[in-house]
Protein backbone atom coordinates (compact mmCIF):
# COMPACT_ATOMS: atom_id res chain seq x y z
CA UNK A 1 0.00 0.00 0.00
CA UNK A 2 3.32 2.37 -0.59
CA UNK A 3 1.42 4.15 -3.30
CA UNK A 4 -1.57 4.97 -1.27
CA UNK A 5 0.70 6.60 1.38
CA UNK A 6 1.96 8.35 -1.15
CA UNK A 7 -1.08 10.01 -2.22
CA UNK A 8 -2.23 11.03 0.87
CA UNK A 9 0.31 13.29 0.70
CA UNK A 10 -1.52 15.18 -1.97
CA UNK A 11 -4.50 16.31 0.23
CA UNK A 12 -2.36 19.23 1.23
CA UNK A 13 -5.63 22.01 1.84
CA UNK A 14 -8.70 22.11 4.02
CA UNK A 15 -11.64 22.87 1.86
CA UNK A 16 -14.86 23.55 3.17
CA UNK A 17 -17.64 25.61 3.02
CA UNK A 18 -21.38 26.70 4.17
CA UNK A 19 -23.05 23.78 1.82
CA UNK A 20 -26.47 22.06 2.99
CA UNK A 21 -26.62 18.98 4.28
CA UNK A 22 -27.94 18.00 1.49
CA UNK A 23 -25.93 19.42 -1.29
CA UNK A 24 -22.71 18.20 -3.16
CA UNK A 25 -20.20 20.74 -4.25
CA UNK A 26 -17.00 20.01 -6.47
CA UNK A 27 -15.02 22.80 -6.79
CA UNK A 28 -11.42 23.31 -8.02
CA UNK A 29 -8.60 24.86 -10.31
CA UNK A 30 -6.99 23.58 -13.52
CA UNK A 31 -3.84 24.83 -14.55
CA UNK A 32 -3.97 23.48 -17.83
CA UNK A 33 -4.91 26.90 -20.13
CA UNK A 34 -6.57 24.83 -22.92
CA UNK A 35 -9.35 23.86 -20.73
CA UNK A 36 -12.10 26.35 -21.06
CA UNK A 37 -15.19 24.45 -19.47
CA UNK A 38 -15.53 22.23 -16.47
CA UNK A 39 -18.28 19.16 -17.52
CA UNK A 40 -20.31 16.89 -14.51
CA UNK A 41 -21.77 14.09 -16.10
CA UNK A 42 -23.98 12.37 -13.50
CA UNK A 43 -26.20 9.32 -14.05
CA UNK A 44 -28.84 11.07 -16.07
CA UNK A 45 -27.87 14.58 -16.64
CA UNK A 46 -24.86 16.66 -17.42
CA UNK A 47 -23.79 19.88 -16.24
CA UNK A 48 -21.25 22.61 -17.17
CA UNK A 49 -19.43 25.43 -15.45
CA UNK A 50 -17.20 27.95 -17.78
CA UNK A 51 -13.69 27.90 -16.20
CA UNK A 52 -13.25 31.85 -14.73
CA UNK A 53 -9.28 32.05 -14.38
CA UNK A 54 -8.98 28.17 -13.84
CA UNK A 55 -11.74 27.93 -11.14
CA UNK A 56 -14.89 25.84 -11.56
CA UNK A 57 -17.60 24.83 -9.15
CA UNK A 58 -20.68 22.76 -9.18
CA UNK A 59 -23.45 22.71 -6.39
CA UNK A 60 -25.98 19.61 -7.00
CA UNK A 61 -28.81 20.87 -4.76
CA UNK A 62 -30.83 17.85 -5.53
CA UNK A 63 -30.30 14.71 -3.58
CA UNK A 64 -27.68 12.15 -5.42
CA UNK A 65 -25.35 8.99 -4.06
CA UNK A 66 -23.36 7.98 -6.84
CA UNK A 67 -20.63 7.96 -9.37
CA UNK A 68 -20.03 10.98 -11.72
CA UNK A 69 -17.30 11.89 -14.00
CA UNK A 70 -15.69 14.96 -14.35
CA UNK A 71 -14.76 16.02 -17.76
CA UNK A 72 -11.57 18.40 -18.07
CA UNK A 73 -8.50 17.59 -20.01
CA UNK A 74 -9.23 13.76 -18.90
CA UNK A 75 -12.45 11.67 -17.52
CA UNK A 76 -11.73 11.84 -13.55
CA UNK A 77 -13.98 9.57 -12.00
CA UNK A 78 -15.92 10.56 -8.73
CA UNK A 79 -18.38 9.29 -6.08
CA UNK A 80 -20.08 11.52 -4.27
CA UNK A 81 -23.33 11.61 -1.19
CA UNK A 82 -24.93 14.31 0.42
CA UNK A 83 -22.89 16.77 2.22
CA UNK A 84 -19.60 16.07 0.78
CA UNK A 85 -17.31 19.28 -0.26
CA UNK A 86 -14.58 17.54 -2.95
CA UNK A 87 -11.61 20.27 -4.29
CA UNK A 88 -9.15 19.27 -6.54
CA UNK A 89 -6.25 20.95 -8.25
CA UNK A 90 -5.06 19.48 -11.01
CA UNK A 91 -1.77 20.65 -11.69
CA UNK A 92 -0.26 21.12 -15.55
CA UNK A 93 0.91 17.64 -15.57
CA UNK A 94 -2.33 16.55 -14.37
CA UNK A 95 -1.52 15.58 -10.80
CA UNK A 96 -4.36 16.00 -9.52
CA UNK A 97 -4.31 17.82 -5.04
CA UNK A 98 -7.50 16.37 -3.64
CA UNK A 99 -9.46 18.10 -0.14
CA UNK A 100 -12.50 17.89 1.49
CA UNK A 101 -15.22 15.55 2.56
CA UNK A 102 -16.12 12.32 1.18
CA UNK A 103 -12.43 12.25 -0.57
CA UNK A 104 -11.83 8.90 0.68
CA UNK A 105 -13.64 7.41 -2.53
CA UNK A 106 -11.75 9.05 -4.86
CA UNK A 107 -8.73 7.96 -3.41
CA UNK A 108 -9.52 4.54 -3.88
CA UNK A 109 -10.82 4.96 -7.23
CA UNK A 110 -7.15 6.51 -7.98
CA UNK A 111 -5.35 3.79 -6.89
CA UNK A 112 -7.73 1.07 -8.63
CA UNK A 113 -6.65 2.75 -11.75
CA UNK A 114 -3.24 2.65 -10.89
CA UNK A 115 -3.83 -1.06 -10.38
CA UNK A 116 -5.42 -1.81 -13.47
CA UNK A 117 -2.49 -0.19 -15.20
CA UNK A 118 0.32 -1.75 -13.86
CA UNK A 119 -1.84 -5.36 -14.29
CA UNK A 120 -2.47 -3.90 -18.22
CA UNK A 121 -6.93 -4.32 -17.40
CA UNK A 122 -7.15 -0.29 -17.89
CA UNK A 123 -8.02 -0.39 -21.08
CA UNK A 124 -11.41 -2.67 -22.09
CA UNK A 125 -11.08 -2.40 -25.44
CA UNK A 126 -7.87 -4.46 -25.01
CA UNK A 127 -7.58 -7.93 -25.32
CA UNK A 128 -4.84 -10.09 -22.98
CA UNK A 129 -3.85 -12.84 -25.81
CA UNK A 130 -1.33 -14.77 -23.79
CA UNK A 131 -4.51 -14.99 -21.47
CA UNK A 132 -7.31 -15.70 -23.65
CA UNK A 133 -5.33 -17.95 -25.97
CA UNK A 134 -4.44 -20.12 -22.67
CA UNK A 135 -6.75 -23.21 -21.51
CA UNK A 136 -8.75 -22.93 -19.28
CA UNK A 137 -7.18 -24.09 -15.79
CA UNK A 138 -4.47 -21.03 -16.59
CA UNK A 139 -7.19 -18.93 -17.90
CA UNK A 140 -9.21 -19.15 -14.29
CA UNK A 141 -6.16 -18.81 -12.38
CA UNK A 142 -5.34 -15.48 -14.27
CA UNK A 143 -8.37 -13.89 -13.76
CA UNK A 144 -9.18 -15.23 -9.71
CA UNK A 145 -5.34 -13.45 -9.46
CA UNK A 146 -6.57 -10.41 -10.65
CA UNK A 147 -9.89 -10.54 -9.08
CA UNK A 148 -7.79 -11.21 -5.01
CA UNK A 149 -5.48 -7.93 -5.92
CA UNK A 150 -8.49 -6.06 -6.23
CA UNK A 151 -10.28 -7.71 -3.39
CA UNK A 152 -7.04 -7.33 -1.28
CA UNK A 153 -6.82 -3.35 -2.02
CA UNK A 154 -11.13 -2.91 -1.24
CA UNK A 155 -10.00 -4.76 1.84
CA UNK A 156 -6.95 -2.08 2.80
CA UNK A 157 -8.89 0.55 2.17
CA UNK A 158 -12.38 -0.60 3.89
CA UNK A 159 -9.83 -1.01 6.79
CA UNK A 160 -7.70 2.69 6.60
CA UNK A 161 -11.27 4.56 5.77
CA UNK A 162 -13.45 3.47 8.58
CA UNK A 163 -15.66 6.76 7.10
CA UNK A 164 -15.80 5.54 3.66
CA UNK A 165 -19.48 5.45 2.26
CA UNK A 166 -20.83 2.04 2.72
CA UNK A 167 -23.17 2.22 -0.71
CA UNK A 168 -19.93 2.79 -2.73
CA UNK A 169 -18.09 0.01 -1.07
CA UNK A 170 -21.40 -2.30 -1.96
CA UNK A 171 -21.01 -1.29 -5.26
CA UNK A 172 -17.08 -1.30 -5.66
CA UNK A 173 -17.50 -4.93 -4.86
CA UNK A 174 -20.16 -5.53 -7.01
CA UNK A 175 -17.94 -3.95 -10.00
CA UNK A 176 -14.94 -6.82 -8.97
CA UNK A 177 -17.26 -9.59 -9.16
CA UNK A 178 -18.57 -8.00 -12.67
CA UNK A 179 -14.89 -7.33 -13.78
CA UNK A 180 -14.68 -11.12 -13.23
CA UNK A 181 -17.45 -12.64 -14.77
CA UNK A 182 -16.59 -10.25 -17.68
CA UNK A 183 -13.68 -12.23 -18.47
CA UNK A 184 -15.59 -15.51 -17.83
CA UNK A 185 -17.91 -14.56 -20.66
CA UNK A 186 -15.49 -13.48 -23.39
CA UNK A 187 -13.31 -16.35 -22.60
CA UNK A 188 -14.74 -19.34 -25.21
CA UNK A 189 -15.28 -17.13 -28.08
CA UNK A 190 -11.87 -14.58 -27.84
CA UNK A 191 -10.19 -18.24 -27.40
CA UNK A 192 -11.10 -19.90 -29.95
CA UNK A 193 -10.72 -16.48 -32.69
CA UNK A 194 -7.02 -16.71 -31.23
CA UNK A 195 -6.70 -20.31 -31.33
CA UNK A 196 -9.45 -21.30 -33.88
CA UNK A 197 -9.92 -24.62 -31.28
CA UNK A 198 -13.16 -24.27 -29.68
CA UNK A 199 -12.70 -24.68 -25.85
CA UNK A 200 -14.16 -27.65 -24.14
CA UNK A 201 -16.49 -26.08 -21.27
CA UNK A 202 -17.70 -28.23 -17.93
CA UNK A 203 -21.33 -28.37 -17.70
CA UNK A 204 -21.43 -25.65 -14.50
CA UNK A 205 -19.01 -22.87 -16.36
CA UNK A 206 -21.78 -20.01 -16.64
CA UNK A 207 -22.92 -21.10 -12.90
CA UNK A 208 -21.83 -17.60 -11.89
CA UNK A 209 -24.30 -16.14 -14.35
CA UNK A 210 -27.34 -16.26 -12.08
CA UNK A 211 -25.69 -14.22 -9.40
CA UNK A 212 -26.06 -11.01 -12.00
CA UNK A 213 -28.40 -8.58 -10.45
CA UNK A 214 -30.30 -7.15 -13.85
CA UNK A 215 -31.32 -4.28 -11.67
CA UNK A 216 -28.41 -2.22 -10.92
CA UNK A 217 -29.00 0.56 -13.35
CA UNK A 218 -26.31 2.70 -10.97
CA UNK A 219 -23.63 0.52 -12.64
CA UNK A 220 -25.21 0.65 -15.65
CA UNK A 221 -22.46 3.31 -16.84
CA UNK A 222 -19.56 1.06 -16.35
CA UNK A 223 -18.41 -1.67 -19.12
CA UNK A 224 -17.82 -4.70 -16.68
CA UNK A 225 -21.68 -4.04 -16.00
CA UNK A 226 -23.42 -3.70 -19.01
CA UNK A 227 -20.92 -6.50 -20.05
CA UNK A 228 -21.88 -8.93 -18.16
CA UNK A 229 -25.89 -7.88 -19.00
CA UNK A 230 -25.25 -8.69 -22.92
CA UNK A 231 -23.32 -12.13 -21.86
CA UNK A 232 -26.22 -12.93 -19.71
CA UNK A 233 -28.35 -12.64 -22.34
CA UNK A 234 -25.88 -14.52 -24.60
CA UNK A 235 -25.89 -17.34 -22.52
CA UNK A 236 -30.23 -17.42 -21.87
CA UNK A 237 -30.57 -17.75 -25.59
CA UNK A 238 -27.55 -20.11 -26.29
CA UNK A 239 -30.25 -22.75 -27.29
CA UNK A 240 -31.22 -20.75 -30.40
CA UNK A 241 -29.96 -21.52 -33.47
CA UNK A 242 -27.28 -19.30 -34.00
CA UNK A 243 -27.87 -19.79 -37.65
CA UNK A 244 -30.94 -17.10 -37.99
CA UNK A 245 -30.09 -14.86 -36.00
CA UNK A 246 -32.51 -12.56 -36.16
CA UNK A 247 -34.44 -15.03 -34.29
CA UNK A 248 -31.90 -14.90 -31.29
CA UNK A 249 -31.59 -10.89 -31.68
CA UNK A 250 -35.36 -10.74 -31.03
CA UNK A 251 -35.31 -13.52 -28.15
CA UNK A 252 -32.61 -11.36 -26.81
CA UNK A 253 -34.74 -8.05 -26.86
CA UNK A 254 -37.45 -9.52 -25.28
CA UNK A 255 -35.31 -11.58 -22.65
CA UNK A 256 -33.37 -7.62 -21.70
CA UNK A 257 -37.24 -6.40 -21.26
CA UNK A 258 -38.96 -9.42 -19.01
CA UNK A 259 -35.39 -9.43 -16.56
CA UNK A 260 -35.37 -5.93 -15.73
CA UNK A 261 -37.92 -3.27 -14.30
CA UNK A 262 -35.46 -0.46 -14.96
CA UNK A 263 -36.34 1.70 -18.03
CA UNK A 264 -33.04 2.78 -18.25
CA UNK A 265 -31.40 -0.30 -18.43
CA UNK A 266 -33.75 -1.90 -21.14
CA UNK A 267 -33.39 1.66 -23.47
CA UNK A 268 -29.24 1.31 -22.99
CA UNK A 269 -28.89 -2.67 -23.38
CA UNK A 270 -31.67 -3.27 -26.49
CA UNK A 271 -30.14 -0.30 -28.23
CA UNK A 272 -26.51 -1.83 -27.51
CA UNK A 273 -28.65 -5.27 -29.14
CA UNK A 274 -30.29 -3.69 -32.03
CA UNK A 275 -27.14 -1.62 -33.04
CA UNK A 276 -24.68 -4.25 -32.57
CA UNK A 277 -27.18 -6.53 -34.63
CA UNK A 278 -27.69 -3.81 -37.54
CA UNK A 279 -24.14 -3.21 -38.05
CA UNK A 280 -23.03 -6.55 -38.66
CA UNK A 281 -26.31 -8.34 -39.91
CA UNK A 282 -28.58 -6.49 -41.46
CA UNK A 283 -32.16 -5.54 -40.97
CA UNK A 284 -33.84 -8.64 -41.98
CA UNK A 285 -36.48 -10.32 -39.63
CA UNK A 286 -35.55 -7.72 -37.21
CA UNK A 287 -38.75 -5.13 -37.54
CA UNK A 288 -40.89 -6.26 -34.60
CA UNK A 289 -37.88 -5.49 -32.15
CA UNK A 290 -36.60 -2.35 -34.05
CA UNK A 291 -40.43 -0.74 -33.79
CA UNK A 292 -41.48 -1.73 -30.72
CA UNK A 293 -37.93 -0.17 -29.32
CA UNK A 294 -38.16 3.28 -31.19
CA UNK A 295 -41.86 3.72 -29.63
CA UNK A 296 -40.72 2.99 -25.92
CA UNK A 297 -37.26 5.08 -25.87
CA UNK A 298 -37.42 9.23 -25.20
CA UNK A 299 -33.69 8.81 -26.03
CA UNK A 300 -33.62 11.00 -29.10
CA UNK A 301 -29.88 10.05 -29.79
CA UNK A 302 -30.30 6.30 -29.58
CA UNK A 303 -33.21 7.00 -32.08
CA UNK A 304 -31.54 9.13 -34.71
CA UNK A 305 -28.57 6.40 -34.67
CA UNK A 306 -30.86 3.30 -35.04
CA UNK A 307 -32.55 4.86 -37.62
CA UNK A 308 -29.66 6.02 -39.67
CA UNK A 309 -28.08 2.57 -39.33
CA UNK A 310 -31.44 0.98 -40.39
CA UNK A 311 -31.27 3.15 -43.69
CA UNK A 312 -27.86 1.94 -44.51
CA UNK A 313 -28.89 -1.56 -44.96
CA UNK A 314 -32.53 -0.74 -46.93
CA UNK A 315 -30.74 -0.68 -50.52
CA UNK A 316 -29.74 -4.46 -49.58
CA UNK A 317 -32.87 -5.97 -48.75
CA UNK A 318 -33.79 -9.31 -50.86
CA UNK A 319 -34.91 -8.57 -54.06
CA UNK A 320 -33.13 -5.34 -54.60
CA UNK A 321 -30.33 -5.22 -57.23
CA UNK A 322 -27.24 -5.81 -56.38
CA UNK A 323 -24.83 -2.97 -56.59
CA UNK A 324 -22.40 -3.06 -59.15
CA UNK A 325 -18.46 -3.39 -58.28
CA UNK A 326 -15.31 -3.53 -60.54
CA UNK A 327 -12.07 -5.39 -58.95
CA UNK A 328 -8.56 -6.93 -60.19
CA UNK A 329 -8.08 -9.97 -59.96
CA UNK A 330 -4.79 -12.15 -59.27
CA UNK A 331 -3.40 -11.00 -62.41
CA UNK A 332 -4.87 -7.07 -62.48
CA UNK A 333 -7.77 -7.89 -65.10
CA UNK A 334 -10.92 -6.36 -63.56
CA UNK A 335 -13.68 -7.81 -63.01
CA UNK A 336 -17.43 -6.61 -62.71
CA UNK A 337 -20.76 -8.16 -61.13
CA UNK A 338 -22.21 -7.57 -64.29
CA UNK A 339 -20.38 -10.06 -66.24
CA UNK A 340 -21.83 -13.12 -64.14
CA UNK A 341 -25.72 -12.01 -65.77
CA UNK A 342 -27.39 -15.62 -65.83
CA UNK A 343 -25.74 -17.11 -62.90
CA UNK A 344 -26.17 -17.42 -59.08
CA UNK A 345 -23.54 -15.74 -57.41
CA UNK A 346 -22.16 -16.45 -53.78
CA UNK A 347 -19.26 -14.09 -52.55
CA UNK A 348 -17.21 -14.82 -49.43
CA UNK A 349 -15.90 -11.30 -47.90
CA UNK A 350 -12.79 -11.78 -46.14
CA UNK A 351 -9.51 -10.64 -45.26
CA UNK A 352 -6.11 -12.21 -44.59
CA UNK A 353 -6.44 -10.35 -41.12
CA UNK A 354 -9.79 -12.33 -39.87
CA UNK A 355 -9.35 -15.84 -37.97
CA UNK A 356 -12.89 -16.75 -38.32
CA UNK A 357 -12.80 -16.16 -42.40
CA UNK A 358 -9.71 -18.30 -42.65
CA UNK A 359 -10.92 -21.03 -40.86
CA UNK A 360 -13.99 -21.46 -42.99
CA UNK A 361 -11.10 -21.31 -46.20
CA UNK A 362 -11.35 -25.14 -46.10
CA UNK A 363 -15.06 -25.85 -46.22
CA UNK A 364 -15.20 -22.80 -48.82
CA UNK A 365 -12.55 -24.93 -51.17
CA UNK A 366 -14.61 -28.14 -50.36
CA UNK A 367 -18.06 -26.43 -51.63
CA UNK A 368 -16.30 -24.96 -54.62
CA UNK A 369 -15.04 -28.55 -55.79
CA UNK A 370 -18.51 -30.09 -54.90
CA UNK A 371 -19.95 -28.07 -57.19
CA UNK A 372 -17.24 -27.69 -60.13
CA UNK A 373 -20.34 -29.33 -62.56
CA UNK A 374 -22.50 -26.86 -61.71
CA UNK A 375 -21.79 -23.90 -64.27
CA UNK A 376 -25.01 -21.96 -63.16
CA UNK A 377 -23.09 -20.82 -60.03
CA UNK A 378 -20.34 -18.68 -59.71
CA UNK A 379 -17.82 -18.30 -56.78
CA UNK A 380 -16.09 -15.25 -55.82
CA UNK A 381 -13.69 -14.52 -53.23
CA UNK A 382 -13.27 -10.27 -52.09
CA UNK A 383 -10.00 -9.67 -50.08
CA UNK A 384 -10.42 -6.61 -47.93
CA UNK A 385 -6.42 -6.10 -47.86
CA UNK A 386 -4.23 -3.26 -48.54
CA UNK A 387 -1.28 -5.78 -48.74
CA UNK A 388 -1.81 -7.26 -52.00
CA UNK A 389 1.56 -9.45 -51.36
CA UNK A 390 0.16 -10.97 -48.63
CA UNK A 391 -3.33 -12.01 -50.15
CA UNK A 392 -1.70 -13.29 -52.94
CA UNK A 393 0.44 -15.83 -50.24
CA UNK A 394 -2.78 -16.35 -48.57
CA UNK A 395 -4.56 -17.40 -51.75
CA UNK A 396 -1.81 -19.63 -52.99
CA UNK A 397 -1.60 -21.27 -49.48
CA UNK A 398 -5.68 -22.07 -49.77
CA UNK A 399 -6.00 -23.02 -53.60
CA UNK A 400 -9.56 -22.22 -53.71
CA UNK A 401 -10.69 -22.86 -57.61
CA UNK A 402 -12.61 -19.58 -57.28
CA UNK A 403 -12.53 -16.09 -58.62
CA UNK A 404 -10.43 -14.27 -56.71
CA UNK A 405 -10.51 -10.60 -55.85
CA UNK A 406 -9.04 -7.97 -53.39
CA UNK A 407 -9.87 -4.22 -52.75
CA UNK A 408 -6.43 -3.13 -52.45
CA UNK A 409 -7.72 -1.29 -49.17
CA UNK A 410 -8.96 -2.73 -45.78
CA UNK A 411 -12.07 -0.31 -46.81
CA UNK A 412 -13.29 0.17 -49.67
CA UNK A 413 -16.18 1.20 -51.92
CA UNK A 414 -17.14 -2.29 -52.43
CA UNK A 415 -17.33 -2.23 -48.87
CA UNK A 416 -19.41 0.53 -48.40
CA UNK A 417 -21.94 -0.33 -51.04
CA UNK A 418 -22.45 -3.55 -49.62
CA UNK A 419 -22.39 -2.07 -45.88
CA UNK A 420 -19.46 -4.76 -44.98
CA UNK A 421 -18.16 -3.50 -42.15
CA UNK A 422 -16.77 -6.43 -40.65
CA UNK A 423 -15.39 -10.08 -41.77
CA UNK A 424 -16.21 -12.80 -42.69
CA UNK A 425 -19.18 -11.73 -44.45
CA UNK A 426 -21.34 -13.65 -47.40
CA UNK A 427 -23.48 -12.92 -50.30
CA UNK A 428 -25.54 -14.59 -52.59
CA UNK A 429 -26.95 -13.19 -55.50
CA UNK A 430 -29.44 -14.35 -58.05
CA UNK A 431 -29.27 -14.90 -62.28
CA UNK A 432 -30.72 -11.32 -62.42
CA UNK A 433 -28.40 -9.77 -60.56
CA UNK A 434 -30.66 -9.23 -57.12
CA UNK A 435 -30.25 -9.73 -53.74
CA UNK A 436 -30.92 -12.52 -52.21
CA UNK A 437 -29.21 -12.60 -49.03
CA UNK A 438 -26.76 -10.18 -48.23
CA UNK A 439 -26.33 -12.01 -44.72
CA UNK A 440 -25.94 -15.40 -46.26
CA UNK A 441 -24.78 -18.75 -44.59
CA UNK A 442 -21.27 -19.05 -44.12
CA UNK A 443 -19.95 -21.79 -47.46
CA UNK A 444 -20.00 -24.91 -44.01
CA UNK A 445 -23.84 -24.13 -44.52
CA UNK A 446 -24.85 -23.01 -48.18
CA UNK A 447 -24.50 -25.95 -50.34
CA UNK A 448 -28.32 -27.16 -50.36
CA UNK A 449 -29.42 -23.40 -50.96
CA UNK A 450 -27.16 -23.07 -53.73
CA UNK A 451 -28.40 -25.98 -54.78
CA UNK A 452 -31.83 -25.25 -55.08
CA UNK A 453 -31.33 -21.58 -56.71
CA UNK A 454 -29.33 -22.66 -58.99
CA UNK A 455 -32.26 -25.00 -60.26
CA UNK A 456 -34.23 -22.02 -60.43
Amino acid sequence: MKHIKLLLLFIIVTFSCNNKNDEIIIAGHVKDSTVTVAKLHLQDTMISDNLTEGNFKFIISSKYEGYMNLELSENIELFANEGDSLYLDVNDKGLIFLSGLGHEEFLYLLEKKFYAKQMGIDDPRTIDAETYSSDLEIFNAKIDSIRHVQTELMGQFIKDYSNMNKFFIEKEQKRIQYFWMKQKFSYPEIHKMLTHNEVKLPEDYYSFAENIDFNDSVLLPFDEYQSCLKGLLEWKTKDLSEKDLSLRLNAKYSLCKELTNSKKIVETICFQLLRHHIIFNGIEGIDSSFNDYLNLTYNVDYTNELNRQYKAWEHLKSGKKAPEFELADVTGKKVKLSDFLGKTVYIDCWSTKCGKCISEMPAMKQLVNEMKSNDKVVFITIASDSDIDKWKAKLHEFKINSINLCTGENYGKFNIDYNAKAMPRYILIDKHGKLVDIIAKKPSEISEKLKKISKI
